[in-house]
């Protein structure tokens, strides 16, 4: 395992729409789940992981990768407000 790895990982542009739920999902598939933290404000969320393994192999599966479809589906309808609001 390296050096300052940890057991959490920080999720950032979360679309406004996204859930907890559709964080877990996007996440439960690359380990057992400690807890879910949304940021709304901050448009972040936080992911902590059982294990520190865990969050690494999440970490390398998602990061730099286009949006998960739970996300993606959040940020459509994101996109869809803020084009009926103008």
């Amino acid at each position: 395992i390296r050096t300052g790895a940890t057991r959490s990982i920080y999720v950032c542009n979360v679309p406004e729409g996204a859930s907890e739920a559709a964080l877990t999902a996007v996440f439960s598939p690359y380990g057992e789940l400690e807890s879910v933290r949304m940021v709304p404000k901050k448009r972040a969320a936080f992911a902590n992981y059982t294990s520190v393994a865990s969050a690494i192999q999440a970490r390398e599966r998602l990061h730099g990768r286009a949006r998960p479809a739970p996300f993606a589906e959040a940020a459509a309808a994101e996109a869809a407000a803020a084009g009926a609001r103008r």
